[in-house]
C-alpha cells in the first residue's frame, strides 16, 4: 500500500494500525481537514516539507540536530541555516529508526556527527555531503570522515551484496553497517584498529567475517544478530571481546578465540544455537557472565590454564554440554551458577590429577569430576581425521587394567575429552540391528491452510473435509507436480537454503498476518505388528504441534495450548531447521490403525513478521532385531561411529581430528 486517502477530519485510531504498509507510503487528506498535523499514525502527510520533522537545540548560538520524526519519508536536505543560526552538529542517534528516509544530504556547515546517527534507516540508499564540507565526504553514498580514516555510515538500503572497506580506513563507527540486510560479504582491510559498538549489528545475510590482526577493539554488540554468519576469524590483535559481540549469531558453527584475548565479555557468544566447537586461547584469564549461555549444540569445551575467573551462567542452557576439560592444577574462581544449571545431565568435568579446588565447587546437578593424568599413551589408530560429510568407525583393541579415552580436536593443539570410562569387558552383548522403513516421505500428498479465524479443532480428525484447502505442491522443471514442504523466504533474488524444501510458498498468506499454518498429511498402514519405533522427522523453522488421528503426540517450541494464530515460543536457527530432526512417537504407536491414518500439524513461525519459515516432514518406522552371532562379539574391542554431530555448514568447519589415549 503506497497511499491512504482520508476524506474527512482525522479519526481516532489504535496503535500500530499502519505497521506493515510500504516504507514510502503517504497519507493524502482533504484541503480543510483537521487533526492530522505533519504526520498521522506514524505516516507522513503528502506534501509536507521535511524540515518540520527535525528537532534541534541551540548550543553556543549554533544548531545541533538532535532528532528526526520517524514518519519522515523520502529525500531530506538538512539546511545550513535554521532560525538564522548555523547548523554545525548532528547528534548521536539523531535519525535512529527513520526507516522511510531514502537519502540525506549534509550541508557544508556540519563539523561534528555523533555515533549511530543513521541506525535503523532501512530504506536509506545514500548519504550525500556538500562538496565544500571540510570534515566529511561521501563516496558512492557511504559517509566517511574527510581524511577517509573513519567509515561513519553505510546506508542500509543500498542494494549491493558485497562491499570492500577502503584501505585508508582505521576506524569503523558505531552502527556503521547496522541492519544492512543486502550485504552478504564485507572485507575489512588490514589497518583497521577499532570496530565500533553495533557496527555490523543485524547484518542478517552476512555469511562470514575476517577480523584482521590490526584490530585491537571489537565494540559491544558489534556482530549481534548476524543470523546467517557461519564463520568468524578473529585476528591476533584483539584483547577483549566485548559484551554481546556475537550474541545470537544463529549459524556460527566454529570459533577460535586467539591467544591475544584476555577477556571474554558478558554474553559475548550467547544464543549461538549452532556453535559446535570453541577453542579458547591460552591467555584468556576472565570469562564473564553468560558468555556461552544458550549454545545448545556445544558438546565439549577446554578451559586453558590461564583462566582464573569464570562468572555466573557461562554455560546456562547448554543442554548438549557433556564434557569440560580444565588444564589448570588449581581450580579457577567460579560462580556457583557457572555450569551447574541446565547443562547436559551427564556432564563430566576433567581435571588434572593432584589438582586442588575443583571439589569445593557447588555441584547441585551432581556432575562427575574425573582426574586425568596428563601423561598418556597414544593407542593405535592414534589420530583420525574427518572432513566434509565423512563418517568413520573408530575401532581399537582393549587391554586389561587400562582406561581408555577419546579426544577431539580441530587444530591438533587443543584436545577435548569427549568419551571416558572405556574398559575391557568380558561380556558379549547382543548386537542390535535396526531395520528402518519410510511410511511417507517429504513429497507425500498434503493439504495446508493459513487460518484467518478460529475454525475449532475438528481439522485434526481423520474425516475432516479439507477439499477447499491448498494443495502442497509445485511445478518441477519438467512440468510435473511435486510435493514437499510449506514456507517462505524473504531473501529477494538470493537462493535461500529453505528453497529446495518449499513446495507451497505461503509468504502472501502468512507474512504480517499469521504465524501459524495447519497441515494435513494422510497415509496408510498395512501391518502394525512390525512397528517397534515410530519417528516423525521434521525440518522446522521454528516450531510445531503434531496430532496422530486426532491425538496430540509431539510438540516443539510451541505453547502448551496453541491458538489458531499462535507463534513459536522460541526461534530454531536456520542451519538447524533445514536439517531433518527426529522426534520420537514411540509412546503413541497405539494410536495407529490398519488402513487410513492422518498426521496433522500446526507449524509455527516465531512471529508473524518473521523473515522466513519452513516446515517439511516424513514419518518412518523401525523394527528391532537382536542377534547373538559371535561374529559381532566386541568383548575385547571397542568401536564407535564418528562424528557425533555433523554440522550443516561443514564447509565452514575445520577438519575434525579424533584420537584414542590410555592410562
Amino acid at each position: 500500500m503506497k497511499k491512504i486517502r482520508f476524506l474527512g477530519n482525522a479519526p481516532t485510531i489504535g496503535n500500530s494500525v499502519f505497521s506493515y504498509i510500504s516504507l514510502d507510503a503517504l497519507i493524502s487528506i482533504s484541503k480543510n481537514a483537521n487533526g492530522f498535523g505533519a504526520s498521522f499514525g506514524g505516516i507522513m502527510i503528502e506534501g509536507t516539507p521535511l524540515l518540520p520533522f527535525l528537532s534541534y537545540e541551540v548550543i553556543d548560538d549554533k544548531i545541533t540536530v538532535t532528532d528526526c520524526d520517524n514518519a519522515a519519508v523520502g529525500d531530506l536536505l538538512i539546511p545550513e541555516i535554521i532560525d538564522d543560526k548555523v547548523v554545525t552538529e548532528i547528534a548521536a542517534s539523531a535519525f535512529d529508526g527513520c526507516k522511510r528516509l531514502k537519502s540525506v544530504t549534509l550541508p557544508q556547515s556540519v563539523t561534528s556527527i555523533g555515533e549511530h546517527v543513521f541506525k535503523g534507516c532501512r530504506a536509506l540508499s545514500e548519504i550525500l555531503v556538500n562538496q565544500e564540507n571540510r570534515e566529511f565526504f561521501s563516496i558512492n553514498g557511504v559517509l566517511f570522515s574527510k581524511d577517509y580514516s573513519k567509515l561513519i555510515a553505510y546506508p542500509a538500503g543500498k542494494t549491493d551484496i558485497t562491499y570492500t572497506i577502503p584501505d585508508s580506513v582505521t576506524s569503523i563507527g558505531g552502527s556503521a553497517f547496522y541492519s544492512c540486510q543486502n550485504l552478504n560479504e564485507i572485507t575489512i582491510p588490514d589497518g583497521v584498529t577499532s570496530i565500533g559498538e553495533s557496527a555490523f549489528h543485524s547484518c542478517m545475510f552476512l555469511n562470514s567475517i575476517t577480523i584482521p590482526n590490526s584490530v585491537t577493539t571489537i565494540g559491544e554488540s558489534a556482530f549481534r544478530n548476524c543470523d546467517r554468519m557461519a564463520s568468524v576469524t578473529i585476528g591476533n590483535g584483539v584483547k577483549t571481546i566485548e559484551r554481546y559481540s556475537f550474541y545470537d549469531c544463529d549459524n556460527l558453527v566454529s570459533l577460535i578465540i586467539p591467544d591475544s584475548v584476555i577477556t571474554i565479555g558478558h554474553a559475548a557468544f550467547s544464543k549461538c544455537d549452532d556453535l559446535l566447537w570453541v577453542t579458547i586461547g591460552d591467555n584468556v584469564s576472565l570469562i564473564q557472565n553468560s558468555a556461552f549461555e544458550g549454545c545448545s549444540q556445544l558438546t565439549s569445551i577446554r578451559i586453558p590454564e590461564s583462566v582464573t575467573s569464570i562468572k555466573g551462567g557461562v554455560f546456562y542452557d547448554c543442554y548438549g554440554l557433556r564434557n569440560i576439560t580444565f588444564d589448570s592444577e588449581t581450580a579457577p574462581e567460579i560462580s556457583p551458577a557457572s555450569f551447574s544449571q541446565r547443562v547436559g545431565n551427564d556432564l563430566v568435568v576433567y581435571v588434572p590429577k593432584n589438582s586442588t579446588g575443583y571439589g569445593a565447587w557447588a555441584n547441585p546437578n551432581n556432575y562427575t569430576i574425573e582426574s586425568i593424568d596428563p601423561k598418556f599413551e597414544n593407542v593405535d589408530c592414534s589420530i583420525i581425521k574427518l572432513k566434509d560429510n565423512e563418517n568413520i568407525r573408530l575401532s581399537f583393541s582393549l587391554e586389561s587394567e587400562k582406561e581408555y579415552f577419546i579426544q577431539r580436536s580441530f587444530d591438533l593443539k587443543h584436545w577435548d575429552f569427549i568419551r571416558s570410562n572405556i574398559f575391557q569387558t568380558t561380556d558379549t552383548p547382543d548386537i542390535t540391528v535396526i531395520d528402518s522403513k519410510l511410511i511417507f516421505d517429504e513429497q507425500q500428498q498434503k493439504k495446508a491452510l493459513v487460518p484467518t479465524e478460529d475454525i475449532g479443532n475438528d481439522w485434526i480428525q481423520l474425516n475432516y473435509d479439507d477439499s477447499n484447502w491448498l494443495d502442497v505442491e509445485s511445478v518441477s522443471e519438467d512440468g510435473t507436480l511435486v510435493g514437499g514442504g510449506v514456507g517462505f523466504a524473504r531473501s529477494g533474488t538470493r537462493v535461500d537454503p529453505f528453497d529446495p524444501y518449499i513446495a507451497l510458498d505461503l509468504e502472501e498468506q502468512m507474512y504480517g498476518t499469521n504465524a501459524s499454518v495447519y497441515i494435513r498429511i494422510p497415509f496408510t498402514i498395512d501391518d502394525l505388528s512390525e512397528i517397534d519405533s515410530l519417528i516423525l522427522a521434521a525440518r522446522t523453522d521454528d516450531g510445531f504441534v503434531a496430532w496422530l488421528n486426532g491425538n496430540k503426540v509431539q510438540s516443539f517450541k510451541a505453547p502448551d495450548e496453541p491458538q489458531w494464530d499462535s507463534g513459536a515460543t522460541a526461534s530454531n536457527s536456520d542451519s538447524i531447521a533445514q536439517n531433518l530432526k527426529e522426534f520420537s512417537l514411540d509412546d503413541h504407536i497405539d494410536k495407529l490403525r490398519v488402513g487410513q491414518n492422518i498426521i496433522t500439524i500446526q507449524a509455527l513461525n516465531k512471529g508473524k513478521s518473521g523473515s522466513d519459515f519452513l516446515f517439511s516432514c516424513n514419518l518412518l518406522v523401525k523394527r528391532i532385531v537382536k542377534s547373538d552371532n559371535p561374529d559381532f562379539s566386541i568383548n575385547s574391542d571397542f568401536s564407535i561411529d564418528y562424528p557425533l554431530i555433523n554440522p550443516t555448514n561443514q564447509n565452514q568447519l575445520h577438519s575434525q581430528f579424533y584420537r584414542v589415549i590410555s592410562q
